[in-house]
């Protein structure tokens, strides 16, 4: 879909307006004034020193993700497991409240990101995970040339996870530091420690990241988080447990 859309948006934006009213949708908050607040909020429980050249990596995400070029594709926004329809050998997307056009890979880090819209979120075993990237990369190269270069590529996929990451961020840690709360099948603070788990492992993939700062902050919330929530992981989907 990604790769068949690349490069289509006016064809897009036609169809959709011949189906009913479009409304403006509000304009999105920026991660970057979000995590300052979140960082000036929980200040008593998170001791990290963050200066400007963070938030300034916050915000080059934040522009990657809205301006992709290349990567500029129709995405679902919300491609999780109950938003697949098994027809016999047939698998279908469906329910596309989220979608429009936006980069490719803030739908193709989800298996990498642990799903990160969902209710329902679990792990994958990370020999799937890379199937998946491989499989997906491999499609998305029909329609855009520059995932075909490895670092270019390994680049926007760390962006995109990083972008999820902080956006879980921005909307959990305050309150998973209060309380725990469990949202679905999986608790908040699960959610919180296995995405920057997952972040900083793309990174120590990545080794040639344009974030190396953000790398340092996620590390040091991470070494707080998982410390104070040892016991929270998420778990594998059931399917992939042994019986």
């Amino acid at each position: 879909m990604h790769a068949r859309t690349i490069g289509r948006e006016p064809e897009y934006r036609a169809i959709r307006a011949e189906l009913a009213s479009v409304h403006s949708a509000n304009k999105p908050r920026d991660i970057a004034d979000d995590v300052r607040r979140m960082f000036a909020e929980t200040a008593n429980q998170v001791d990290i020193q963050v200066d400007e050249a963070f938030y300034a990596a916050l915000s080059s995400i934040e522009r990657k993700m809205r301006a992709p070029g290349p990567f500029y594709a129709f995405s679902h926004g919300d491609p999780c497991p109950d938003n697949w329809l098994c027809d016999g050998e047939t698998t279908k997307l469906i329910d596309y409240e989220f979608a429009g056009y936006k980069h490719a890979l803030l739908d193709g880090v989800y298996g990498h990101i642990m799903f990160p819209t969902c209710w329902c979120v679990g792990l994958i075993p990370e020999a799937l995970v890379a199937e998946m990237e491989d499989i997906y990369r491999k499609e998305l190269m029909q329609g855009c040339a520059e995932a075909a270069d490895d670092a270019t590529f390994q680049e926007e996929l760390f962006a995109a996870c990083a972008y999820w990451t902080w956006h879980t961020l921005r909307g959990l840690l305050k309150s998973a530091l209060e309380e725990r709360h469990t949202w679905g099948i999986a608790s908040t603070r699960a959610r919180i420690v296995s995405r920057l788990a997952a972040l900083l492992a793309m990174a120590e993939r990545n080794k040639s990241s344009q974030y190396p700062l953000l790398v340092a902050v996620s590390q040091r919330l991470y070494a707080l988080v998982s410390a104070l929530w040892s016991e929270e992981k998420l778990q594998l989907y059931p399917c992939f447990q042994e019986k």
